[in-house]
Order: C-alpha cells, then structure tokens, then sequence
C-alpha cells in the first residue's frame, strides 16, 4: 500500500490552437492638382491678401486685387479605405521669394472634403474608396513697398495613418 501512494498520477496536459494576424495599410499617396495662388496683386501701403481654403475666394485688405489666376491648393491624397489619417504641414510660414524679396503665408488653413477651413492637423477617414480631398488657403502678407515681381515657394503636406 505503502507503495501505491509513492507513484504519482500522470499529468493531464492540454493544447489548443492560438492565433497571430495583421492588417498590412497600402502606401499613402498625395497629388497637388493646383497651387495656392493669389493672382495679381497692386500693394497700396501695405496689407494682406487671402484665399479661403474652402472656397478659394480671395479677399484683401490694404491691396488692390488686379485679375490674373486665383486657387486654393488642392490635394488629392489615396490610400487604405476607411482608415484614418492626419495631415501636417512644413513649418510656417511659408515663404514666397522673388530674387532677394520676399513675402510670408501664415494663417493656413485646410478644407477636407469640402467642409469648412479649420487649422491643420484635423484627423480624416479615407473612407469606402480610400480618397480624400484636401484645399489649403492662407493669408499673404504684403509689405507697404513691396517690390514688383513674381513670388513664388513651396510647402509640404503630410499624411500619415492614425
């Protein structure tokens, strides 16, 4: 008897089937299709010229507006549908040049999809297809004797998943 109580019962062991998955997000692409543009200005002692992101309406205050092509920047961006994203902008301001002269753009604001201008930074859904329409517009800053010539520059959105 003594012997029988020294020998332990055999282990019950079990196993069962565990899982591992991810979700791969295809890459996120951005297409400029026009350029912030504030057409032709006349400076009449300094003052500001803006162009709504939503509506790409130009308005101005101490400037005289003078014709020529006038556009928000749109962007296209593409990627994994229904997956959301942020958007970030290169620093401001941003600077425009024409030789040694120079003039600013701060104020910028987005319109994602239509809706209405808000700072940069708002998070979006791709939606079912993975598209979003982006339209950036801003204020220019122009100085009381601003020399004539034309200004251009460059600026950078970012688009990252969340």
């Amino acid at each position: 008897m003594l012997l029988a109580a020294a020998i332990a019962a055999p282990a019950h062991a079990g196993s069962g089937p565990g899982t591992a998955k991810t979700f791969v997000l295809g890459p996120v692409a951005m297409l400029n299709t026009a350029p912030l543009d504030f057409g032709n200005i006349i400076p009449v002692g300094g003052g500001t010229v803006t162009v709504d992101a939503q509506t790409g309406v130009r308005t101005s205050t101490g400037v005289v507006l003078a014709g020529g092509t006038v556009s928000n920047a749109q962007f296209i961006a593409t990627g994994t549908p229904n997956q959301t994203v942020t958007i970030t902008l290169s620093p401001l301001p941003i600077v425009i040049t024409s030789g040694a002269n120079s003039m600013s753009i701060n104020q910028v604001r987005v319109s994602v999809n239509g809706g209405g201008p808000q700072p940069v930074g708002p998070n979006a859904n791709l939606g079912p297809i993975g598209v979003i329409n982006y339209a950036v517009g801003g204020r220019l800053n122009v100085g009381a004797t601003q020399a004539p010539g034309t200004y251009t520059g460059s600026f950078s959105l970012t688009m990252d998943y969340q």
